[in-house]
């Protein structure tokens, strides 16, 4: 199984640890300590940019996907003493929902990809096994 979408892993660690009584601030450090990927860079700059008390809506926009630049505000919101434990529920909901719409559709054109070997390799094989006896027939009797 592969791992999880960075920003929801992110999420469920973040909601993880606020219903203990962690802080966020910490959870968001050890995210970037441990993992290593293209949203832990984003999620670094983020954090950089609301540790300097600078605005973040011009990264925000930099961000394409409209899910991550919820998250960052929500987190932002949480960083700023609000209270953000039902809104990460919420996205954590909208997250696995959308994680499934992109399984359903891999797997719909999942048959439709198989069929391109079958057709290359395998077809060919049975094509020569069914008909080979009888071209070898057919040239014995033209000789």
């Amino acid at each position: 199984m592969e791992k999880l979408p960075g920003p929801l892993l992110l999420l469920q660690q973040i909601i993880y640890t606020l219903e203990t009584g962690s802080s966020m601030r910490k959870c968001l450090f050890e995210y970037i300590k441990i993992e290593k990927n293209e949203f832990k860079n984003q999620l670094e700059i983020w954090i950089n940019l609301v540790d300097r008390g600078q605005s973040t809506d011009f990264f925000l926009i930099s961000i394409k996907s409209p899910d991550r630049q919820q998250l960052f505000i929500i987190l932002e919101q949480g960083l700023k003493g609000h209270s953000i434990l039902s809104s990460l529920k919420q996205i954590e909901t909208e997250f696995f929902e959308k994680c499934d719409e992109q399984i359903d559709a891999y797997l719909t054109l999942l048959p439709f990809k198989m069929l391109i070997p079958l057709m290359c390799f395998i077809l060919p094989a049975f094509l020569i096994m069914i008909a080979g006896p009888s071209f070898m027939k057919l040239a014995e009797l033209l000789k």
